[in-house]
This record gives C-alpha cells, structure tokens and sequence, in this order.
C-alpha cells in the first residue's frame, strides 16, 4: 500500500476512536473528522483487517434537477448544464441516489453507511463546518427539531440501488461543500470502511422559507421578489425629478454563484461564521468595493472614465462579475447604484433576500455629528468641507434575524457597499437594523448613527466670524432637506415604462418628518454622540428681520434656460442693507462641484415691510458646455444683513433632463428566434455627439450584453439602430439600454420582451379528434382555458384543435430546454390525452415553482375542469340510463350505437378528465409505472373510439340508406361494428402502451413519453392520420353518399307524382265523354 493510504486508514480508526470518546452514546459511524494529510514521512505501514462484506460504491448521484426543483434553485444555470451542478438550500432535506456493485439491497440491519459533507480547509462537526450523517431507518414524515446536526434517514433500497434524503443543518456555513461516502459491515467494527470520495461540488445557500434559518421571511410571497425576481429598478435623479433605472441582476447566471463563492473566499471570514447572514452581509459591502481587499468594483466620481466602463454604461451585473471572476482584478468603475446592483445580485444569488434602497438628498456625515455643516468664509465663498449631501444615494437592505440585538430589531438591515466613511478601519457598512435607525438607538450595531445622518441630518450653515467661540457663526439650520424620499421597488409589481412599481419607504427609516416623535428621535441619538451634542443642539441666531426664500426648480429641459430667484421681505420698520450672492453649478450626483456656471454678487438695499426679488438667468450657451453626466445642477444664495448681522444661506439641486431612448420591440417574439429591435434617439443639442455607443441588455433574452458602436450624431439629428434579440425562454421579461458619448451621457430606455411562442421547431403538438355535435360544452372550455401561461399553440391550428373532443383527447408536447455552455439542448417530452390539451407538458427553462405560481393551482383551470367533468359524467350518464330504462329503447339498433357513444364520451370524462384533475393537484405521478402505463393506453382508447363508433355509426347509415333492398338489419352486423369500432381503438393505442413510462422530469416523477424530434413529427403524423383525417374522410365519404342518394330519390319520386298528375286528369276527361 502507498503511504497515502496508510495515513488514510490510521487517520479513519483514530478519529473513529475519538469520537467513540467524546459523544458516547453514538454508534461509530455517526460522526466523522477529517484531517489535512500530513506530509510523507508521517506515514508508516499499519495492518488493519479489510471489509469483507461492505458494499462498494459504483456511483452516486445528488439528483440535481430533482433537487432543484424542491429548493427553488431550478432556474440556476449551474443546475440545467448538460452535468448539473447540485445547488441546494441548508435546511431542507434532499434526495441522494447511491449505486453499488454488489447485486444486492442494502440492508440497514447488516450495513453500514455514513456520508460525511465537509465545509473549509478543517472541517471539523463540531464547530459546524462538517455534516456526518448517519442513516435511519425511519419513515415518518416529521424529521427531528434543527439542532445545528445534520440527518439522513432510508428512503428506498431496492436491488443495488438505494436512495436516501438527507437534511443538512438550518445554520450550515454557505458556500461550496465537499461529499465522501464510507461503507463497511456493523458486525466487522474493527475493519475499515470502503471510502468514496464524491468529485461533485455542492452548493449549499440560504434558505428564506425555512424557518429555523436566520433568513427566514414569514411572508414567503415577497421572496419571489427578493430572491428569485432577477430584473429590478434602481431610482435615481433628484427629489423632484426621479426614475427608476432598469437593472439586470442575473443571479442565475452560471457565471454568477462561482463568482459569489469567490468573494467570500476574498472576504477571509473564518468558515465557522459563514452561515451567519449577520456577517456574509458584512463581508458583501466590504468585498464589492475594492477600497481595501481588492474587491469587485472601483469607485470613480470624476468623470474621467478612460480606463474602464463609464459606471452609467453599465446595465446589469452578470458582465462585471464574470471579469471580476475570472480576471481577480477589480473592475472599473462604478458608483453607488452599480455597488448596489451588484451587491442585490449577491444576495439574491445566495439566498439572502435582499432589496434596493434609493435615499433622495441623501446627507454624508464625516464627522459623527448627525448634521451636514456648510462653512461660508467672509466673503460668502463656500469652503471645502468633508460633508455633503448627494442628490441621490442607493444602498441595500437585507432581510435576516438579528439575535446580537434586542428582540424587534431583525429584518430588514441596511448595508451600503459604497465606500464613503470607515467602519473597523475598513470601508464597509452595516448590517444597520431599520427599526435601529428609527429609533435613533446609535449604540447598536453596525454603523446606526451613519445612516441616521444619511437619512435625517439637519443641515446647519456656519460663517467665519472671529468673535465666535468657534471662529464660525452659525447661520441657519434645515431640518427636513434631507431624506426627502426613500424609495424602492414594489413587491412582485414591474412597470417596464413607468413608476406604478415605486414604493416610497420613507416611514421605515424616520418618523414623519417635522413631527415631535421625528425631532425626539434625532435628539436621542445625539445623545450617543460628543459631536451631534456640540452641533446638532447648538441654538441658532434669534433675531431675524428679513424673511429669504429660495424657489425650487424640479426639473428643466436640456437646451432651455431656467432662472435662479430668491424672494426678500422685509419684516421690520427700518431699510436693510443686503449682501448677497447668486451663483449655478454643475455637479456630480454626490454633491461634489463640477463647474462653475454663473455667479452674482451685489449689495442693495430693501425698503421698510418691502418686498423684492432677485433674478439670475442662465442660458443653454452658458450651461451646456459645463454639463457633467447625470446633468445635476446646483443653485446656492448667500444673503448678510450688514446692520444685524442676520445671515441666511439655501441651496437647491435640479436635473436638466436628458431624452430617452425609444425602444421598439415586435409584437411577436419566438423563443430561440432572432428577432429584431430599433432604438430611436434624438440629439437634444446642437453641436454633434462623437464616439457614440449603444448598450442593451436583458435576461432570458440575451445571452450577454451586446454594445453597438455608432456613428457620430449631428446637431438635432434622430437616428434609428437596429439591434437583434433571441429570447431563450417563454415569459416576459425587461430589456434595458443605454447611450453614451463624448457630450451626452446616460441617456437610457427600456421596454418588455414578450415571448408568446415556442420555437418552430419545439411547438406544441396539436390534439386533434373528429367533430360531433355534442362537442360545443368543450369548445366553450377550451376557449376559456386558452388563457394559460404554459406552453403556447403552433401559429397554425389543425382545424378542430382545441376545440370538440380534442379537449379530452390529444397528444401533448412542450420542450424542456437545458443548457450546456453555450449550446441548448431540446429534449422533446408530451403527455397524451391530457384535458387541458397542452397543459401537462414541460414548461421551457422553468422551475417547479414557477409552475406552481403560474399554472398548476390556478382556480380558473381546476374549476373548469371540473364543470367539464361533471358536465360530461351527468350528461352521459343521463343518457346511458334513459336508454337502459327504456325497454322498447332498447331493442333500437340506434340506440345501441347512441349507447356505446355515450359509454365512450363518459369513460373519456371518468379516464382522462378525472386523472387530469388529480395530476394538477398532486402534480407528481403517485400511480406507479404499471398503471403509467395502462392508463395511458385506457385515455388513447375511449378517445379512439368516441371517434370510431361515429364512424362505424356513418358506415351502418350508409349503407342502410344506399343498399335498402341488401340491407341486413341484424343484431350481429351490429355488435360486429361495433367491435371493430372498439378494436381499431385498441390497436391504435398500443403505442402508448409501449413509449409512455414513468420518468423523472425536473425532480417529480411524471407519466411521460421522449421522443426525438423526427421520431415526434412521425408519431404526430400517424396519430393525426389515425384520430382525425381517415375517420374524417370516412363520415364525410358515408354523408356525403347518403346526401346524394336521398336527393336523387326524393327527385326521382317528386318526378313520378308529377306524371301520375297528368295522366290523372286526362283519364278523369274521358269517362265525362263517355258518360255523355
């Protein structure tokens, strides 16, 4: 033996006997440790018996599709490769599937079987990092109370194949885990056990609907949204003009999981505390700015963008991480709504539900003081301080219990991965507890009173004045300038063109504002602090003569001018002598000064009580040139009353409005079908636009993000660019775009891409049947269950589809679409003679709980479905009953054929409907595969001879009406008809018999038939040869005849009565003759 598996084998008796040691009470197998291998020379030759009889390990598979589709985590991309990556959430149980090569089960009594999962570099049970499970044998539903333990029990064993459900701890750390299997015989304790070491990785995240997870949401509806909702809105612009900007969030992509993982690996968090969303969120708003561990993204607020992607060009967050990923270098640039989008993909990508959270006028405090000061010197000029207030600032919130804290301060947590202040010496920010930063509590964790002040500083203006205490003079103070509006996006709500998706979170975060209980909140949490007791609650001047007001602007037009205008009143008696200054600027969204537009300075006098107002205009020739991106404005005045020394100081931010792209998107979108976009835009300018580009973006629309390099724009110019999309799956989904330039920046659009087909090539298979009159009750429900969101119709319809009997007998089929890399395979599935036509195919790229969401439980479909079934059960069997009551009915060869129609119609109800019924409420095939099998093949047979018995029906009519003189009117014929009406169903059914088995189609056992696409065409062609065009052709053959011949007759009769009239009357001439 190699010293690798000397070590192996001593390491396995010694940790055996250790923990034999330290849990008494435990079987041998019920937990394992697991060791770094030490180096060579450690290693010495050891005779250890071997395992006769242990069972050996061939395979073993972790069922990640199965599995996906019970943990939410289907719509990974990770999950659907053509080797699907197992992604999995702590908490809930889970199904593994082991092989061995023995013929033989495996027995619980005789066996042993342990699976040790391992987290980190020194697992170790413990302290968590390591599941050792032991296998029970126990049935029942209920698994035992979460006690950081991990278990397993039997769930089936079956020649050599046996499958157990394993249930990892509610506070496992998350990340990637690692799987080895260990064999041996319980009556052989002394010899080793058989080692499988599984290459697989394992995805182990947060679990929000399990309650025993610190992330649990208990209103489980919103983890649509912030979970699995991968498209969202970041507001942005100023309090008086904002939108919300379409971002991609793409956390299903296959770039984006393994990207997470690295960030947390770059976080250093010991592997005990990654389970804890207290510190992951931590560790997130460190790593996704790379301040300080050369994390994700590069801030820039300069503007100068040359080395790297303008933070406005960005539209998503997939792009940036897979560079982050795969480069291990920090991307550039971004600004707090990229952070913020990237942070939300993060999140949501591991479990941890999260949101965006966007403060208009937001305050950024360096100095711990719950204020904003604004320092003037002598002559009004403003001095640079570190304090600001930003137009606009985004950050996160996070949902997860706070035990660190007193209970009612979890849920929602803020956490801001924008670098502005320190936190331990790092850039990092939060998790701030909301109910915290309302209450003004700033001595709870993390980083309260920052966001207090983000949200609730008060403004204060000071003036250098030497005879101060603090050389400066307080002027005046603001108390609700900031946090004007605290926005975010609205639960499972998504306005692709609008704003009926915003929802202002105002409240969550502060009292109303002016009120008591919002002044009573600030002053607690001044209280708390040595610099908010010194400049929050310092008194302002008394006396104020003169009344100044500084009027708003919401919003102008790029290329129009605007006016700054301050209104003066005098309050007083006397005349006062003003000083004061006017001035615009352009700035960038964080408040920082770009350029000085225009200044205006002056000293005049206002008369006593008097009323004035001061102007300044600014022109689109003065401002545009000055401009910076996001087109932010800033207006300041200054006023000094020089006889009272009244100062007075305001400002207000304006946006000058850039126009939007105009995104044009066909009505009719096929999946895996390139379709066509134009994006429209117009230069609002009058100089050219150079070095134009267009970038556009979507998911399940777009394989990645696509950037269009343009040519330059003249002055005024609207220009038109094509642009092409390839929706890869069914749904609706948002398309985001973006234009920039060397004069023109952010200018976005966006629009929704409906994909209401499937591919060509993947179309739903048409159930068609013959017609009848007793079919209009289901074309009525086939035209209200039309309105599903599985899979859609092909763009042309057979003749009868959807509606007669194909509603209860047809061949239904959908693709299930699974990617590997860059390429999509096509598996072709369909269910036969399903009720509701195409309903129980696979839904493309979706997950089983979307179907759940979107069709499965829908009341409308159940409903109809039952008014189908008792309409076709109460109506048949009203028939069947009035004909076998009716002795002289009886002995009618027509109504023996009407009986028959009515017993096949009825099994149809009782066979298909009621199946149907079942299988929407179970969703899961529970009948096995043998009744798979026979039930099929029982729906293929009363729907074939509903069908033929109409025929056979025609064949006897035809006959008795052509042939008169031969007709044989017999019983026999009869029931000789009928029989071959039967037998043709029957024949034609076989093949269901043979194809239908019971399958496992995206973690649910299913009765399912696969096909290949030319194997599909072929089986659809015979099947609507054999249900619809022979029997059509036969009845229309039979009537057709029929028609003609009772025409021919009816006129060959009409011919002799007219003859019999004419010789009546000439014989009737006669015999007057003779009488005469």
């Amino acid at each position: 033996m190699t010293p690798r598996v000397h070590y192996n084998i001593i390491q396995q008796i010694l940790s055996r006997k250790q923990l034999s040691q330290a849990m008494p009470g435990e079987t041998a197998w019920s937990r394992v440790s697991v060791s770094p291998e030490p180096a060579a020379e450690h290693s010495t030759t050891f005779a250890v018996p071997a395992v006769s009889d242990a069972l050996t390990l061939s395979s073993l598979s972790l069922e990640a599709l199965r599995n996906a589709s019970a943990h939410r985590t289907r719509r990974f991309e990770l999950v659907r490769l053509s080797r699907p990556v197992p992604v999995l959430r702590r908490g809930q149980h889970f199904d593994v599937v082991i092989k061995f090569n023995e013929q033989r089960p495996f027995d619980l009594e005789k066996d042993s079987l342990r699976l040790v999962f391992s987290f980190g570099q020194n697992p170790n049970a413990v302290k968590g990092t390591q599941g050792v499970v032991s296998i029970l044998n126990d049935s029942s539903e209920c698994w035992p109370v979460h006690d950081g333990r991990w278990y397993g029990r039997l769930k089936n064993s079956d020649s050599n194949e046996t499958e157990l459900e394993i249930r990892p701890s509610a506070d496992a750390p998350i990340g990637v885990w690692r799987l080895k299997v260990e064999t041996g015989v319980k009556e052989e304790s002394s010899a080793i056990p058989k080692v499988y070491e599984h290459k697989e990785q394992i995805y182990l995240l947060f679990n929000p609907w399990v309650k025993d997870d610190a992330t649990f949401m208990e209103k489980q509806a919103l983890l649509d949204e912030y979970v699995l909702q991968d498209v969202g809105k970041i507001w942005v612009g100023t309090y008086q003009s904002h939108w919300g900007r379409q971002w991609v969030f793409g956390q299903f992509d296959k770039a984006v999981l393994p990207a997470a993982m690295f960030v947390l690996e770059r976080a250093n968090l010991d592997p005990t505390i990654r389970g804890n969303p207290i510190a992951i969120s931590r560790a997130i708003s460190k790593l996704v700015n790379s301040n300080d561990d050369a994390g994700v993204l590069v801030g820039n607020w300069s503007g100068n963008y040359a080395a790297g992607t303008a933070p406005g060009a960005w539209t998503g967050s997939v792009k940036i991480l897979e560079q982050y990923h795969s480069t291990k270098q920090p991307v550039q640039f971004g600004q707090c709504w990229v952070f913020a989008g990237v942070t939300t993909t993060i999140c949501r990508a591991l479990g941890l539900p999260s949101r965006v959270v966007t403060n208009l006028v937001s305050a950024h405090d360096s100095n711990a003081s719950l204020t904003v000061d604004k320092y003037f010197d002598y002559n009004s000029r403003p001095l640079d301080t570190g304090d600001s207030i930003w137009n606009f600032h985004v950050w996160n919130e996070a949902w997860m219990a706070r035990p660190d804290l007193p209970k009612g301060y979890g849920g929602w947590q803020a956490i801001d991965a924008t670098p502005q202040e320190t936190s331990d010496g790092v850039y990092q920010c939060g998790p701030a507890s909301l109910q915290a930063i309302r209450q003004g509590s700033v001595g709870f964790k993390y980083d309260v009173q920052f966001l207090i002040s983000s949200v609730n500083a008060d403004v204060v203006y000071w003036k250098q004045d030497p005879t101060a205490e603090i050389g400066y003079r307080r002027m005046n103070a603001s108390t609700a300038e900031v946090g004007r509006k605290i926005l975010t996006k609205q639960a499972n709500v998504f306005d692709a063109t609008g704003q009926a998706d915003m929802e202002d979170i105002t409240w969550l975060y502060k009292a109303k504002e002016g009120s008591q209980l919002e002044r009573s909140t600030m002053y607690n949490a001044a209280r708390g602090s040595t610099n908010a007791r010194r400049y929050l609650l310092q008194p302002g001047e008394a006396r104020e003569d003169l009344v100044f007001t500084l009027n708003d602007l919401d919003k102008i037009n790029v290329g129009d001018k605007f006016e700054i205008n301050v209104t003066i009143k005098n309050e007083v008696d006397d005349a006062r002598t003003l000083d004061v200054t006017l001035c615009a600027s352009s700035v960038y969204y964080n408040g920082v000064e770009a350029n000085l537009i225009k200044k205006a300075a002056g000293k005049f006098k206002i008369r006593p009580r008097g009323r004035d107002v001061l102007r300044l205009e600014v022109t689109p020739t003065e401002y545009l040139p000055k401009l910076v991106e996001y087109g932010m404005m800033k207006i300041f005045a200054v006023a000094t009353v020089l006889e009272t020394k009244q100062t007075w100081a305001a400002e207000d931010d304006f946006q000058i409005v850039k126009p939007k792209i105009s995104v044009k998107v066909p009505e009719k979108v096929v999946a895996k079908q390139v379709s066509s976009l134009e994006f429209t835009l117009k230069n609002p300018l009058k100089t050219t636009l150079h070095n134009c580009k267009l970038q556009y973006e979507g998911p399940h629309v777009l394989t990645s993000n696509v950037t269009i390099d343009m040519d330059d724009i003249g002055p005024e110019e609207e220009i038109t660019v094509k642009g092409d999309v390839t929706p890869v799956r069914k749904g609706k989904f948002g398309l985001v775009a973006v234009f920039s330039s060397d004069e023109l920046h952010d200018v976005t659009g966006s629009a929704s891409v409906e994909n209401m087909q499937v591919e060509d090539g993947s179309r739903t298979g048409a159930s068609t049947a013959a017609a009848s009159g007793h079919a209009c009750v289901f074309c009525l429900a086939a035209a209200v269950l039309e309105r599903r969101p599985g899979c859609e119709r092909p763009t042309t319809l057979h003749p009868l589809e959807g509606a007669g009997r194909s509603v209860h007998g047809g061949l239904n089929r959908c693709p299930l679409e699974m990617e590997s890399g860059s390429q999509a395979m096509t598996t072709e599935v369909g269910l036969v003679f399903s009720t509701a036509e195409t309903w129980n195919a696979t839904f493309e790229n979706n997950s089983t709980e979307e179907m759940n969401s979107f069709y499965f439980y829908q009341t409308e479909q159940v409903t109809v479905l039952w008014i189908l079934f008792v309409l076709i059960v109460l109506g048949n069997s009203a028939v069947l009953a009035a004909l076998l009551l009716d002795s002289k009915g009886r002995k009618s060869r027509m109504n023996f054929f009407i009986m028959h129609l009515a017993f096949a119609d009825l099994s149809v109800g009782l066979i298909s409907v009621l199946t149907d019924i079942v299988w929407r409420i179970t969703v899961t095939w529970h009948a096995g595969h043998v009744a798979c099998k026979l039930i099929r093949f029982s729906q293929g047979m009363v729907t074939y001879s509903s069908t033929y018995v109409l025929v056979v029906l025609s064949i006897d009519r035809y006959d008795a009406i052509t042939h008169p003189m031969n007709f044989s009117g017999s019983w026999r014929r009869s029931r000789i008809l009928v029989a071959v009406a039967w037998l043709l169903s029957a024949v034609f059914s076989i093949p269901l018999l043979i194809l239908y088995e019971e399958k496992e189609i995206q973690g649910k056992l299913q009765c399912w038939i696969e096909l290949d696409q030319w194997q599909w065409q072929v089986y659809m062609v015979l099947v609507s040869v054999s249900l619809f065009f022979i029997p059509a052709l036969i009845i229309t053959f039979c009537y057709a005849v029929i028609v003609i011949t009772i025409w021919s007759k009816s006129k060959m009769l009409t011919g002799k009565k007219k003859r019999c009239h004419r010789n009546g009357s000439h014989r009737s001439k006669d015999f007057a003759y003779l009488k005469k």
